[in-house]
């Protein structure tokens, strides 16, 4: 029997990850899952797997779309330190929210990326 889709107030998955390219630290993010889409998770290594390649091959949930939100901030202490920068340097901040096709929310994301060494593409369509 498929899992019900999450609702408000359902327990999750709280996964903090510091990404980096070419041995330097370039984002940290916080992703929030619902548990009741994905039961073991806690066992997960993500070692040698991305989240979305595990998510669908071992949950069978694919993210179909995303809303996304940018803006330019400031790193704080705890940022920074992650990073490898200064307090108060330039950082983008994104706030994402990962749905299946059905428009099922799976993923809720905050992700606070270098403001030297990144850059973004954006495809926009109507």
């Amino acid at each position: 029997m498929p899992a019900l889709p999450p609702v408000v107030g359902d327990p999750i998955y709280e996964l903090w990850r510091l990404r980096y390219a070419d041995g330097q630290p370039m984002v940290f993010v916080i992703t929030y899952l619902p548990r009741v889409l994905f039961p073991d998770f806690e066992q997960e290594d993500f070692k040698d797997s991305s989240l979305y390649y595990l998510l669908e091959t071992r949950y069978d949930k694919k993210v179909d779309w995303m809303s996304r939100t940018l803006e330019a901030t400031l790193a704080g202490d705890y940022e920074a330190g992650l990073l490898g920068i200064h307090k108060g340097d330039p950082i983008q901040f994104f706030e994402s929210v990962g749905y299946l096709k059905d428009n099922t929310p799976i993923e809720y994301s905050h992700a606070r990326y270098r403001g030297k060494g990144s850059r973004f593409h954006f495809k926009l369509s109507r």
